[in-house]
């Protein structure tokens, strides 16, 4: 499997970098140029894109490239939430902007999360921005307690978002399992 990873602002490109190259059967190309590299995706299978600190403005181009490619695109932090802006979620600015642990609580029969437990810990940075309404084509994967949406996938296209870091250290070495069953799995 050829995959793409794109990292914009993201400080932890490099980690997630190392932890793919320890996936089997898995060639991994990294590019900070999201605009470039997002049309260049189209000789990829998977495209894993990291966006750590920019704007959904800034991110903006290329989820409108990678809404229209025909892979696996999984979108990590503020990709999350461009993405699914793109697709018309209605997204709000808060003031929410500290680290602290969540527990995660996801649905039974979704692909990307179906090796955690139904409620896990996680240890996230939450973001400055939340997902208040999903618009029909997307589904919540997992939420936390207080209702906030951490993770969604499109119902009709293999384009996940997740607004944790899967390489983030307090995450290991979960993040890999969930990158390498997010590529095998044929449905997600």
């Amino acid at each position: 499997m050829r995959l793409l990873l794109l990292h914009q602002a993201d400080h932890l490109a490099a980690v997630a970098l190392s932890e793919l190259q320890k996936i089997e059967n898995l060639t991994t190309t990294a590019a900070e140029d999201l605009p470039a590299a997002a049309i260049l995706a189209a000789n990829f299978d998977a495209v894993l894109w990291l966006a750590g600190a920019v704007s959904i403005e800034e991110a903006s181009p290329a989820a409108e490239q990678l809404a229209r490619f025909s892979g696996k695109v999984l979108a990590v932090g503020a990709a999350h939430f461009a993405l699914a802006k793109y697709y018309g979620a209605v997204i709000s600015q808060t003031n929410n902007h500290r680290r602290q642990a969540a527990l995660l609580q996801t649905n039974n029969n979704d692909n990307l999360l179906h090796h955690l437990p139904r409620q896990a810990m996680i240890n996230l940075l939450l973001p400055q921005f939340t997902i208040q309404q999903l618009p029909n084509t997307l589904s919540p994967l997992a939420k936390s307690p207080e209702g906030l949406i951490l993770a969604w996938k499109h119902r009709n296209s293999p384009k996940q978002g997740i607004c944790f870091h899967p390489f983030a250290t307090k995450w290991q070495p979960q993040g890999t399992t969930l990158i390498s069953g997010w590529l095998s799995n044929r449905l997600a």
